[in-house]
């Protein structure tokens, strides 16, 4: 047999024995053109990304949120059948940031191995979207009225797994290699994730298949993604070149699974100097998940097409999105001028963004410039789509500035961050335009109501005068007593019975305008307010 080749066998020297140890690496033996054509991934050349893996880690990525976007996806089928009806999106949402619990806990209890704890979400995801197509029509009374009980209990599951996915899947990206692509690829997929659910309702809508068969196929969607986990995840775990084990100092586990980190606690010295990104993500999450969500349907009332034309478009444009991020950045995470200001000009741009929702959202349809004009249409798709794409490229590139400090903890620190942002969405839920636009509706009609009983109250003393009057001249003396005392009882009891209705009609519109101002000093709008 002859001698291996010097290009194909490594050379390394065992410090204990002085001996030294021969096996081929991974992107030598790939290297090889007598390489056999086997099942297995093949490790890159150095700096370079694997396409495989790399396709891969976008289906993690796909699988980190589709299953909480594929119930709300579902809701124009199963609202109209649940006992909830459309009021089953706010209990979603409910149920949502209850699911906030298993962070919690992953942070502060004994921790698995990285790939275990990404196993049991990838599984969980998958089981609670089979469940959800067994039990979702489940029903049963609570606290006296009837509830979604199967519904409920899967999108809790599916929360929980969710949530979770921000704390492990990005450590695990961050520490697969050195090129900054596979982070990027993870975020591209959990761009895809919406645009997952919305083409496997679209196919519904055009075949007709129930909820069952729609949970069923998010279900088998997230099984492919835990498959190709496991591909992944072993194939680095344990490799094997002409059916004999290679010493495991060549190749061993993937960086991120087995490597020994030096983790520091989020609020330490140390940690202090990336308070900046940390704040970074938690705001664009914040935005990302719970303000541009919120509050752009309103925003588009004066340009009806423009909503859903954003949407569609933002589908292929976060993806793009995430992985120019990868490009500007490169290899070598590049921090030239020309990075730094695209960077800080997408910051500025979804910021921008933010406000001018907000504004769209609040100013009444009728007074926006081009309302419903094609011209319109066109400028609020251009500005929902540079906001969404701009979001997507900057928690990309801030998420790859920190991943050469894997080890110490950051990329979970930054998913506790992202999550912290989704956490406090419930906040923005309960300021939405129109629900202040009714409060303030409910103000004007108390305000009414009290002008009314004010106008009653003026003309019960007139009616009270006039009986007095009309009893000194027209009547004998038992008749003016009797009316006397009519007018007398008919004034008191006029009297008390309005005075009292006003005064409790004064309180309750004092207390409304009360709610509502305190509502507007929180968005730090101007306070206009009418005083009986």
């Amino acid at each position: 047999m002859p001698p291996p080749s010097n290009q194909s066998i490594e050379q390394t020297t065992n410090p204990a024995t002085g001996k030294e140890s021969k096996g081929k690496t991974l992107a030598q033996e790939a290297a090889e053109p007598t390489a056999k054509n086997t099942f297995r991934l093949r490790m890159p050349a150095k700096g370079q990304a694997s396409p495989f893996a790399l396709a891969i880690f976008v289906l993690i990525g796909v699988s980190a949120w589709i299953e909480t976007n594929a119930l709300f996806s579902e809701l124009w089928a199963v609202a109209p059948v649940l006992p909830e009806s459309w009021n089953l999106a706010s209990y979603l949402v409910v149920i949502i940031q209850i699911g906030n619990i298993a962070p919690l806990a992953y942070s502060y209890l004994p921790k698995p191995p990285l790939w275990i704890a990404m196993l049991i979400v990838l599984l969980s995801s998958g089981f609670s979207m089979f469940l959800a197509c067994g039990i979702w029509d489940l029903t049963a009374e609570v606290f006296g009225a009837q509830h979604s009980v199967g519904l409920l209990v899967s999108a809790l599951l599916a929360s929980m797994s969710d949530c979770l996915s921000n704390l492990v899947f990005w450590p695990y990206a961050g520490g697969f290699g050195s090129h900054p692509s596979y982070l990027a690829a993870l975020a591209t997929g959990e761009s895809l994730s919406s645009a997952a659910s919305a083409a496997v309702v679209a196919v519904q809508k055009a075949i007709g298949f129930t909820p069952t068969v729609y949970f069923a196929v998010i279900g088998c969607i997230v099984i492919i993604c835990t498959g190709a986990f496991l591909l992944l995840h072993f194939y680095y775990k344990k490799n094997v070149v002409n059916e004999s084990e290679l010493d495991d100092s060549s190749v061993t586990s993937s960086p991120s699974t087995d490597m020994v980190t030096e983790e520091r606690a989020l609020f330490t010295k140390e940690s202090k100097r990336f308070i900046a990104p940390f704040l970074l993500i938690g705001w664009l999450s914040f935005v990302q998940n719970a303000l541009t969500p919120t509050f752009l349907p309103f925003a588009a009332r004066a340009y009806p097409a423009g909503y859903l034309l954003a949407q569609n478009v933002l589908f292929a444009c976060r993806p793009v999105a995430s992985m120019g991020a990868a490009w500007a950045l490169g290899a070598h995470y590049r921090n030239n001028w020309i990075v730094k200001s695209a960077e800080i000009g997408s910051v500025v741009l979804w910021n921008l963004g933010v406000f001018i929702t907000l504004y769209l959202s609040y100013a009444p349809p009728q007074d926006l410039p081009l309302a419903g004009q094609s011209a319109g249409t066109a400028f609020f798709t251009i500005i929902t789509v540079i906001g969404g794409a701009t979001i997507a490229f900057t928690k990309s590139a801030t998420m790859l500035r920190l991943k050469p400090y894997n080890k110490e903890g950051v990329l979970k620190h930054a998913g506790i961050c992202m999550q912290f942002g989704s956490v406090i969405d419930m906040s923005a839920q309960r300021l939405p335009p129109d629900a202040l636009i009714q409060r303030r509706v409910k103000i004007d009609e108390k305000h009414a109501e009290l002008e009314s009983y004010a106008k009653d109250l003026k003309k019960a003393t007139i009616t009270t005068s006039w009986f007095e009057n009309k009893s000194k001249y027209d009547f004998t003396d038992n008749e003016k007593r009797n009316d006397t005392f009519i007018a007398e009882e008919l004034r008191c009891a006029n009297l008390e019975l309005l005075l009292r209705r006003r005064h409790r009609i004064k309180l309750l519109y004092e207390n409304e305008a009360r709610k509502y101002e305190e509502e507007l000093r929180a968005q730090g709008l101007a306070i206009q307010r009418d005083h009986v």
